[in-house]
């Protein structure tokens, strides 16, 4: 155990490797509407975990305890729901879809806000309560956050770390 002490160092370096990328790889445009995925690493991450998990639980079916088994298949799920979304802009306005639960869209006559993170997370909210967020994986944060604030004409993006005599 004691000569493993290089492992944590080892997955804090890939944590900000794959921070880095979000921040370097831009969004797709397709057919008039910019998108926004996870990085590419992150995902690669997320689905190799999901196979690898998968195949571990299916290739010792009765070799190991069930208890054991189950705890394995938990992470499975547990990947399953951590996949990013995915956003997109258009002239209509903003979305975002995650396969397991209905997408969420905001007009750009709706927005009333964009917030940013002190994780440098973005959240939109609309009139309604809506909320759409754009997490530090996601690509191109920047830009979504250029491209909101100037199609929804909002003067300025709030700062969550600002003090609140600051804040708009």
């Amino acid at each position: 155990m004691s000569g493993d002490w290089w492992t944590a160092p080892l997955v804090l370096i890939g944590i900000r490797f794959l921070l880095v990328e979000a921040t370097l790889a831009h969004a797709q445009f397709k057919k008039g509407t910019l998108v926004f995925r996870g990085s590419l690493g992150f995902r690669l991450i997320i689905g190799g975990s999901i196979v690898g998990f998968s195949a571990m639980v299916l290739t010792h079916l009765r070799d190991e305890d069930r208890w054991a088994l189950a705890g394995i298949a938990a992470f499975v799920v547990l990947f399953c729901f951590v996949w990013p979304g995915t956003i997109t802009i258009n002239d209509a306005g903003v979305e975002q879809h995650v396969w397991w639960r209905r997408t969420v869209r905001i007009p750009w006559s709706d927005v009333t806000a964009i917030e940013k993170s002190p994780n440098n997370d973005y959240f939109v909210y609309s009139v309604n309560g809506g909320k759409i967020a754009l997490d530090r994986f996601h690509v191109d944060g920047s830009r979504f956050r250029s491209e909101v604030q100037r199609r929804a004409r909002l003067k300025e993006v709030i700062d969550s770390t600002a003090p609140p005599t600051l804040r708009a």
